[in-house]
């Protein structure tokens, strides 16, 4: 079967048409492969309070983030509007926000966002995406030797097995290494201290909720079991919940015994806040994100954002925007290449500022090009197209002030009248 899109076309089976999900291959033979590992204890990690929230920073900042397509010489309107189609609404039911949302998740999670990809035919929108659970996708052994065979491997209704090409899949891969083939996602990064930090948070629920008693009362010496649970019966019915001391006497050298530490360092909160900090720089996001420390200040405000979009966000944006055009636009053929739009920080604002200020000022722009490198209007002046040196000169000879204008001459005075010319 063949479909022609924009002028070029792609040679399927037959099969393509009628699967709903990937073709299997049955002309190749069983291969090994390497297995993901650990996906029910990385999703369990994922859906808890603190990595849940950092999961949601980037994922949302990615989606909030605007993108343009940049288009080059002669590419038809209907191409540039079929692929903002596939972008838009990569399938029938799924959004821009639920499809990519969908693919950033299982990439945080564990480092492989997948989806299939499958041409259409329709010039309109000529390919939808799906998406898939990427742990659910084996690395094909023999494929980082020869490109031309099968990427990935899944495995359907038991046994059965499906092998995918490279161009069936958008695949994320934010962090892989050259000893395994696998990424290292956030949360597997921050496994370890997940744990503890489960572990941790549980044991101070306990202490918070009495099921751990502070301390035990020492009825001293000559006690029998008889005095003691008269004792215990004396302080159920009489102590308990009634707010008042209670008072004893006939015991010799009663006390009491601390079980354990009391207040914070019962429940280890310490121990939680460095944990969250560990998870935090997991993901390269500023700890106070996730609730470490006091935000009240606006500056520091800012910075966070700042840190957090060009140093958690911007990564996984470069890695999108990079697969898009790979998977999406390239096989297309046209000159159309996706791009998220990142604004400058303050701080480089303010260089940029201050470079365009120097370059004014030692009359190296003109008063346009000053205006429109601040993303100021043009305006109506007459000096629009001179420097600030040769605008002086012209002011200086249009009101004819005696030592100049604005300084320039050596014997200017504040109190000098304009002369007409």
């Amino acid at each position: 079967m063949e479909i022609t899109v924009f002028g070029k076309t792609f040679v399927f089976g037959e099969q393509k048409r009628t699967q709903t999900t990937f073709v299997t291959l049955p002309h190749l033979d069983p291969r090994g492969s390497i297995v993901k590992p650990n996906e029910r204890l990385l999703r369990n990690f994922s859906r808890k309070a603190i990595p849940s929230r950092a999961i949601s920073l980037i994922r949302d900042g990615i989606l909030a983030q605007k993108w343009k397509l940049e288009v080059g010489d002669r590419v038809p309107l209907k191409a540039v509007k079929a692929i903002e189609n596939v972008i838009l609404r990569p399938n029938p039911t799924d959004g821009y926000r639920q499809f990519w949302g969908q693919v950033i998740n299982e990439t945080l999670i564990g480092d492989n966002g997948a989806a299939e990809v499958v041409f259409t035919g329709n010039s309109k929108h000529p390919m939808e995406l799906y998406p898939v659970n990427g742990f659910s996708l084996e690395y094909v052994r023999g494929f980082f030797d020869n490109p031309e065979s099968p990427r990935f491997v899944q495995v359907i209704s038991g046994q059965k097995k499906s092998y995918l090409y490279d161009s069936d899949v958008l695949y994320l891969q934010h962090l892989k290494t050259v000893d395994h083939p696998f990424g290292l996602s956030p949360i597997e990064a921050s496994f370890t201290e997940l744990i503890s930090l489960i572990d941790a948070q549980e044991y101070g629920h306990r202490q918070a909720s009495n099921a751990m008693p502070k301390h035990a009362i020492n009825l001293g010496e000559a006690v029998n079991q008889g005095d003691i649970v008269a004792f215990r019966k004396y302080f159920r019915e009489e102590v308990y919940g009634r707010g008042e001391t209670p008072i004893i006497g006939g015991t010799k050298g009663a006390s009491t015994l601390d079980m354990g530490a009391e207040g914070d360092e019962a429940m280890f909160l310490k121990w939680q806040s460095h944990l969250i900090t560990i998870i935090a720089l997991a993901f390269s996001i500023d700890p106070k994100k996730l609730g470490q420390g006091s935000n009240t200040d606006r500056s520091t405000v800012e910075e966070q954002n700042e840190s957090l979009l060009h140093e958690a966000i911007r990564p996984y944006c470069l890695l999108l925007q990079d697969e898009i055009n790979k998977k999406i636009i390239a096989p297309l053929g046209v000159d159309v290449k996706f791009s998220f739009e990142f604004e400058d920080t303050l701080e480089q604002q303010a260089k940029k500022q201050k470079i365009i200020v120097e370059q004014w000022n030692s009359n190296a722009i003109t008063l346009r090009e000053y205006r429109k490198a601040l993303g100021l209007p043009e305006g109506d002046s007459e000096y629009l197209d001179v420097t600030q040196g040769e605008m002086k000169s012209m002011l200086n000879q249009k009101y004819a002030v005696q030592g100049g204008f604005n300084g320039l001459g050596q014997n200017r005075k504040e109190d000098i009248d304009k002369v007409e010319t």
